[in-house]
């Protein structure tokens, strides 16, 4: 596969074709018919599939120039951008209030490129995942009906990184149920390996940064294990406060237990983690993972391209592994616990100005991304990030040096059942009720617990369930 990027990247220079890579594309852009600009969040993912994607673009179509800005404080921008208009025809990145935009008509409808023809008489709807299509429709400003504002960007994969080069060289094993990575920790911390970055200290089971939501990737696995994708998707559509219930409510007990189990696990057991994990910049805990100070973290699919310029293969080889299954989890026709995989990275949005200069050009440019082979470019480019869409395994698996992180990507993606907390309900978008965390409002539900690792978890989920219920009416819940 890189073969063949460096030789598309030759033809188009062959052509004398470049892509502009702006420094903030707030009014000194180029701007034309056959002109593109594209902004992307700069953030893990990094710039390379955007680059690439662009150069392929632009020599399969002569005079058309594609200009790419990448911006880490685009998030904030997006609105502004939305509301008032700029050079900007499409914008990838997380954190887009998109349906809030699509009610302010903000958005451009996006039925036409969904029914555009990717290849082989496949359109872009067929091409998206079935998972992902009910929740890229919204019901705009002037719709009688939903429409398509968005592709998602990402179908991510997120719990716990191990470095397997470190699992292999003292013969540990990748824990299957939670009682055995119980006994793994255990085990880690009773070997007494010192630790690279410091002689006086051991080799910790886990390392985790105050980018503490990491921590969600797993317990909400071990979540939807005990209740199911089913039950958490009829609970996020927000139909009664009951569903807040914790006597009455299957998703909030599991929920409960989840986080019981990370509890027993993390914050009461403080052998397992190094010391002052919980306030640690991501980047200084990502650096003594990879270093070697510590076994495992809690992370997502973008870490091996965040750190691959620093990493020593003679120290960490990284992988994911999957989610271990507690006590009680679901179970298969053959008596195995089903294995579950939130979609991280599913709230990564591609939008379309209402007022971008180049619409027509900009959906163009959509339907060719979604091309099995471009699909296959960004997740090389990307070291195992998968787009939204539909992949065929034997092509994934086909990529040219893939890293054991990106196989292990691969191989949870497409053996899992796959969820997340999305909610279109009113309450969710007008800021009343937050999807991820049934608990009281304000509570951090990670450092909170390790500060006060005897907290109450009951009272936490019966006070918010008081809480909801008692402002359902006056939020303009549904009539119960």
């Amino acid at each position: 596969m890189k073969k063949l990027i460096f030789k598309s990247l030759t033809a188009v220079m062959s052509l004398v074709v470049s892509a502009s890579f702006l420094a903030g594309c707030t009014g000194g852009a180029q701007t034309g018919e056959n002109i593109l600009n594209i902004a992307i969040y700069r953030g893990g993912y990094g710039e390379r599939w955007a680059n690439n994607l662009a150069q392929d673009f632009m020599a399969e179509n002569p005079g058309v120039t594609v200009n790419v800005d990448a911006d880490k404080d685009l998030v904030g921008n997006i609105p502004r951008y939305l509301e008032d208009g700029s050079e900007y025809d499409i914008f990838f990145s997380h954190g887009i209030e998109w349906e809030v935009s699509a009610r302010m008509g903000w958005l451009e409808p996006l039925d036409d490129l969904y029914a555009m023809e990717v290849e082989d008489g496949l359109t872009v709807e067929d091409r998206v995942l079935d998972r992902f299509l009910p929740s890229s429709k919204f019901r705009g400003q002037g719709d009688t009906e939903e429409r398509y504002y968005k592709l998602h960007w990402t179908n991510g994969v997120g719990g716990i990184v191990y470095n397997k080069k470190m699992f292999d060289d003292n013969g540990w094993e990748v824990p299957t149920t939670y009682q055995e990575l119980v006994d793994l920790c255990n085990q880690i911390t009773d070997a007494k390996i010192p630790s690279p970055g410091n002689p006086d200290e051991y080799v910790r089971p886990f390392v985790f940064s105050k980018e503490d939501y990491y921590w969600d990737y797993l317990v909400f696995d071990w979540m939807v294990q005990l209740c199911g994708a089913e039950a958490l998707d009829e609970m996020l559509q927000l139909s009664t406060p009951e569903v807040f219930n914790p006597e009455t409510s299957e998703v909030v007990k599991a929920q409960r237990e989840a986080l019981s189990r990370w509890t027993e696990l993390i914050a009461k057991q403080s052998k397992n983690s190094m010391v002052n994990s919980i306030g640690k910049p991501y980047d200084i805990a990502q650096a003594d993972f990879i270093n070697g100070n510590a076994a495992m973290m809690p992370n997502a699919q973008w870490l091996e391209n965040e750190m691959l310029a620093n990493i020593d293969e003679n120290v960490c080889v990284m992988a994911m592994m999957p989610t271990p299954a507690l006590p009680g989890a679901e179970t298969d026709e053959s008596g195995q616990p089903v294995r579950y995989s939130r979609a991280v990275g599913g709230d990564d949005s591609i939008v379309i100005p209402a007022k971008a200069p180049n619409k027509d050009l900009a959906k163009k440019f959509l339907a060719f991304m979604c091309r099995e082979e471009n699909a296959i470019k960004f997740t090389e480019n990307t070291h195992g990030v998968m787009l939204g869409l539909d992949y065929d395994i034997d092509a994934l698996n086909s990529i040219e040096n893939s890293t054991e992180f990106m196989k292990s990507v691969f191989e949870i993606n497409t053996n899992s059942v796959k969820y997340d907390t999305y909610s279109s309900s009113v309450l969710r978008l007008d800021g009343r009720i937050k999807c991820e965390w049934f608990t009281t409002t304000g509570f951090a539900p990670y450092p909170d617990i390790i500060q006060n690792p005897d907290t109450d978890l009951d009272k936490i989920f019966s006070d918010y369930y008081s809480y909801v219920k008692s402002n359902w009416t006056s939020w303009g819940g549904p009539a119960v």
